[in-house]
């Protein structure tokens, strides 16, 4: 047996266009309980309802492009900037311990736990008895005196980033991290969405294969 396939994204907005556009009609003409009882007749109610979800989500759509165009473009492309990035995730992060970088993250295996993700760590030191303490020591990962800068963005830290720890034991050049991810306020709409989409469909019809798969 097949698995059923997701409803393509043009077909959901399609489907919201059309619910939207008749239930406009249909309220201009009978009102708003005279509406409601056309189409649950019609179509059922099941399906009234997905039409309904599918006509939200297309005004949420509507609303983010509208957010969007009024953004002054040096935010939104930061914003854009900042998702194609996966909030930090693709570029890394440079470890600092009173305002030294002490080690780089990087090659990141995004949700490699539920709420973790696991990073390749290289130290930034060669000398062996200080990389065995920054390796052993949780100070040079938690607390007041570390902070986890964005390689890409060095101006934007994950201050509630912390390991699930032991850091990063001698024999292993692997860590596991929470909450290492840049934050967005507002959240990332639908509408930029399809625009992350977008350019990452277009990056990899351009052969460029590190764009990686179109959802964040």
């Amino acid at each position: 047996m097949k698995a059923a396939r997701a409803l393509p994204l043009k077909n959901v907005v399609f489907l919201g266009l059309f619910f939207t556009a008749g239930f406009a009609f249909m309220y201009w003409k009978e009102g708003l309980w005279g509406c409601a009882t056309i189409i649950l007749g019609a179509v059922g109610p099941l399906a009234a309802l997905m039409g309904l979800f599918a006509a939200l989500y297309l005004l949420a759509i509507i609303a983010g492009a509208v957010i969007f165009v009024f953004t002054a473009r040096s935010k939104r492309e930061r914003r854009l900037a900042i998702m194609l990035d996966n909030f930090g995730r693709k570029s890394g992060w440079y470890v600092e311990y009173q305002g030294r970088r002490i080690a780089v993250l990087t090659s990141c295996k995004w949700g490699a736990d539920m709420f973790w993700d696991e990073y390749h760590v290289q130290l930034l030191t060669d000398d062996p008895e200080e990389r065995r303490r920054i390796a052993e020591n949780w100070k040079y990962w938690v607390g007041d005196d570390v902070v986890y800068r964005s390689r890409q963005f060095p101006e934007a830290l994950a201050p509630n980033a912390f390991p699930a720890g032991p850091p990063c034991p001698p024999t292993r050049d692997r860590i596991v991290m929470r909450a290492l991810y840049l934050c967005l306020k507002p959240g990332c709409s639908p509408f930029e969405d399809l625009v992350i989409r977008w350019r990452l469909r277009r990056r990899r019809q351009q052969g460029d294969t590190s764009a990686g798969p179109e959802r964040l």
